[in-house]
């Protein structure tokens, strides 16, 4: 599932971070491992040097054990390609160098950060680990999140993160728009595993205490854990 741009001469590019291995079940592809890679970095790290493109390529290829040349064309790609043209990154500042064409060095190297739709899709992004700052960045900003949602990634973070995957999924799909986070637009999916976490919150609270414990019980010894 993609959202796709169309440059001047028709070239297709596609935002694919969820984007599976056919041959892989649960794998996701090179394209979309480094796509959530870059959401990632640029929604972690606070140093401008880690979030421009050599940073990012850089910290790419420690992790695979890859040369950093090899990576950023891909990089490349995808942030002026795609995530800029879709308004998932912008450029924030700019570093001094003293490499590359006189160019380059005069005008420094440019480093990037998430816009509001692109904190959207880092929340998305399982491997993404600071979603309460990047929910009340948006907070701060419209108030776009209600109580609810913030209760919700607080109290259940594991539902939460479900959630914003289907959400951005949807997106991608084209079925509903990214902004403002409304978490009632998953009703027109008719998500099975949201129906089934619905069906069990309503009910949990009406049982006995003994039978809510073996229910809680049975839940911790059949789930998978690494």
């Amino acid at each position: 599932m993609y959202i796709s741009i169309y440059d001047d001469t028709m070239n297709k590019f596609d935002l694919a971070i969820f984007e599976r291995l056919k041959t892989q079940e649960g794998k996701v592809t090179v394209r979309a491992w480094r796509q959530r890679c870059i959401i990632r970095i640029l929604a972690e790290s606070p140093d401008p040097a880690d979030r421009t493109r050599i940073g990012l390529a850089k910290n790419m290829a420690q992790i695979n054990n890859l040369r950093w040349q090899t990576v950023y064309p891909g990089i490349f790609n995808d942030i002026d390609n795609i995530m800029k043209p879709l308004d998932l990154v912008r450029e924030s500042g700019r570093l001094p160098t003293k490499r590359g064409p006189k160019a380059v060095q005069e005008q420094g190297s440019p480093y990037y950060e998430l816009t509001k739709k692109g904190i959207m899709v880092a929340l998305s992004v399982r491997e993404v680990t600071m979603r309460e700052s990047l929910v009340r960045q948006i907070l701060a900003d419209d108030d776009v999140v209600n109580k609810e949602s913030m209760s919700l990634l607080v109290g259940t973070p594991l539902l939460f993160g479900y959630m914003m995957e289907r959400y951005v999924e949807a997106w991608c799909e084209q079925k509903i728009d990214l902004l403002p986070l409304d978490l009632k637009k998953l009703s027109r999916l008719k998500d099975e595993t949201l129906l089934i976490c619905n069906d069990l919150l309503k009910n949990f609270t009406k049982l006995e205490y003994a039978q809510r414990k073996n229910i809680r019980k049975l839940l911790d010894n059949i789930v998978y854990r690494e």
